[in-house]
């Protein structure tokens, strides 16, 4: 696997591609941070994935370490960010294949009452000579979130945790 430049969750709003998906579900901040805590729930709501574990040690948060495979890529990534209920994030430090010099993520639960709305942010930055490639993988990126953020609706609706 190639290794990349961790970033930070700053690092985000000025990378060269950025994704922005912003959503409401009717669950509480509690269930949904539940399900993104929870790796082995990821290969049943986000479109792609297959595999999805912490590699690290318990107690999990800012420093921990998962893997995943999703659709033709392995990745391993670094948690950042880790505000239970609040606040998720992570960087890519592998990559295979090796398409990028940088990606991070962060996931902001935002509670309304009885929903949640939901802000999920990427940064990415392609290797130069993965930039003619680079906008149907993002088009790809932009809609396995959109689903994602669907089926994690779906998902929480029917595996209700409260």
């Amino acid at each position: 696997m190639a290794t990349i430049k961790p970033q930070r969750p700053t690092w985000i709003p000025g990378a060269p591609i950025q994704i922005k998906e912003t959503t409401t579900i009717t669950a509480p901040p509690d269930d949904i941070w539940r399900v993104l805590a929870d790796n082995s729930t990821w290969p049943d709501w986000f479109p792609g994935f297959t595999r999805c574990a912490f590699t690290s040690a318990e107690p999990h948060g800012v420093g921990s370490i998962r893997e995943l495979k999703q659709d033709q890529f392995s990745v391993t990534e670094q948690i950042t960010l880790w505000k239970p209920n609040e606040t998720w994030g992570m960087t890519v430090t592998q990559i295979k294949p090796g398409l990028l010099n940088g990606m991070a993520e962060t996931v902001h639960l935002i509670e309304n009452g009885t929903e949640t709305t939901i802000e999920w942010h990427i940064g990415i930055e392609p290797k130069w000579w993965a930039k003619p490639i680079s906008r149907p993988l993002i088009k790809t990126a932009t809609e396995n979130l959109q689903t994602a953020l669907l089926n994690l609706d779906d998902y929480l609706q029917h595996n209700a945790t409260t």
